[in-house]
């Protein structure tokens, strides 16, 4: 950690790179990092997000912690099966009904993170994303959570769910195969100008 602190001191001194508060930034990841290795502060994270994402309700599965074997050196969880997201997609056809619905379901899980939840997984990669054999999605190593607050909280959750408002009240309308413009369900406008 010392040496990310000097590295911080060493690039905030260069003009150039001021503006960035390389320092700070360094500073906040060095803490991350330390946060990270509490297991403890993991298997809470992970309580929590069970009670955001239900199993009995919820496409999205997290390992549940068992806490009699839990310290801040050592977690032990529940055993999800499954396999990596990647591989598990490679498997289907893009139009596949089933990979479509996986995607969706990961979709709707990060926006509730955001801006329904203010909790949100903070190291959301493939090899931490699974699929299980019932076709849930699973999100581990649930070590860094991210959580909104003051102006940053009101900006990402009021103007988010004013987006979320807008799209479920407008037109969906398809711009390419992969994505969707919402629109006013006033609105006129082609996919076309939508786009542009």
């Amino acid at each position: 950690m010392d040496l990310l602190n000097t590295l911080g001191g060493m690039l905030h001194s260069l003009p150039k790179l001021k503006w960035l508060n390389p320092a700070g930034m360094l500073q906040e990841f060095a803490g991350m990092l330390l946060r990270q290795l509490d297991l403890g502060l993991e298997a809470k994270n992970l309580e929590r997000f069970q009670a955001n994402f239900p199993p009995e309700k919820s496409d999205v599965l997290f390992p549940r912690p068992l806490w009699p074997y839990i310290s801040p050196d050592v977690l032990v969880e529940s055993y999800i099966e499954g396999e990596p997201v990647v591989g598990w997609a490679a498997r289907k056809h893009k139009d596949d009904p089933e990979r479509q619905r996986i995607s969706i379901a990961g979709s709707e899980a990060f926006i509730k993170m955001l801006f329904v939840d203010n909790f949100v997984h903070g190291d959301l990669h493939p090899g931490n994303i699974f699929v299980t054999p019932s076709g849930q999605l699973a999100f581990l190593d649930a070590g860094i959570a991210v959580t909104y607050v003051g102006e940053v909280d009101l900006v990402i959750r009021r103007g988010g769910l004013m987006t979320a408002g807008a799209c479920s009240t407008g037109t969906r309308r398809r711009t390419t195969s992969t994505s969707s413009t919402c629109l006013p369900a006033s609105s006129s406008m082609t996919a076309g100008e939508a786009r542009s």
